[in-house]
């Protein structure tokens, strides 16, 4: 055996090192993907501590439901 802990065989060591390969790919792909996410929230949590949403209270002026609301039809001729 090699300092790698790989097999002797020529068959089992070239999957062994194919299997190797492959996790280390999707860990780092996985790596990459939980990266962009934190990076995207991180971005978001910035926007929102700068410039804050306003909260829409609907109900208490008396208008509510106008904002979704169809217009109303046009008079008879």
């Amino acid at each position: 055996m090699d300092d790698f802990g790989l097999p002797d065989g020529y068959t089992a060591r070239n999957v062994a090192v194919t299997l190797k390969t492959v996790a280390r790919g999707v860990a780092y792909l996985l790596t990459f993907i939980y990266g962009a996410n934190a990076t995207g929230l991180a971005g978001l949590a910035v926007q929102l501590a700068l410039y804050p949403e306003e909260e829409e209270e609907d109900g208490e002026d008396g208008e509510a439901g106008e904002a979704g609301a169809p217009p109303p039809p046009p008079p008879p001729v």
